[in-house]
């Protein structure tokens, strides 16, 4: 199924993820205010300046539509072809938005755990989650806000993560300057794949 949230004047070509580009635009739901749009372009752009300060690559962008269709046909299917195709395995994943545009968080999460080489990294910012009745709303009430519609909301991405058998070494949660309260909780993360592990950090 098409992202319903791709925005056009933002997709680049296939392929386009694996070279790590600070010029990269991030493909954003375009029905986002322009506040919470400008803080994750900010956010993806420092992203990818430490991803090629490390030297590192291949890189999977999720914020590109073609990565993150890849990724989806990946989950449904338990092939990954169209992801291994080039390199088999990617050294970092980034994903700024790209996650909760997929319906199947801990698939599509250890779809990448499988395709990060050891010690590969992954930085990932997402709507965050607040337990609780504001955890019961965002996810109900909230998702029938034009803005919400199509996008997952108040999941436990940090959480997921660990599930999945990567061990996170950074968490940020944020609020976002938008009186839209389903997209004012959000969290930057830095998770690693660590050699011969089975389980994420505690």
């Amino acid at each position: 199924m098409p992202d319903p949230h791709v925005n056009p004047a933002t997709s680049l070509p296939a392929g386009s993820a694996t070279v790590v580009a600070t010029g990269t635009v991030p493909d954003l739901p375009p029905r986002w205010p322009a506040a919470v749009r400008t803080e994750l372009v900010r956010r993806h752009r420092l992203i990818l300046d430490r991803v090629q300060a490390r030297g590192v690559g291949p890189v999977l962008d999720l914020t590109l539509p073609e990565q993150r269709q890849a990724l989806r046909e990946a989950v449904a299917t338990g092939d990954p072809t169209a992801l291994t195709d080039q390199h088999g395995s990617y050294a970092a994943v980034v994903s700024v938005a790209g996650l909760c545009r997929l319906a199947d968080l801990g698939s599509a999460l250890g779809v990448v755990a499988d395709l990060l080489v050891d010690d590969g990294v992954a930085w990932f910012v997402e709507p965050g989650f607040t337990p609780g009745l504001r955890a019961t709303l965002t996810s109900s009430v909230g998702a029938l806000l034009p803005p919400a519609r199509g996008v997952h909301l108040a999941r436990n991405v940090p959480a997921t993560v660990r599930a999945v058998g990567l061990s996170i070494t950074d968490v940020e949660r944020f609020t976002m300057n938008t009186p839209l309260w389903p997209l004012r909780p959000f969290v930057e993360l830095r998770a690693v794949k660590i050699s011969g592990s089975g389980e994420g950090s505690p």
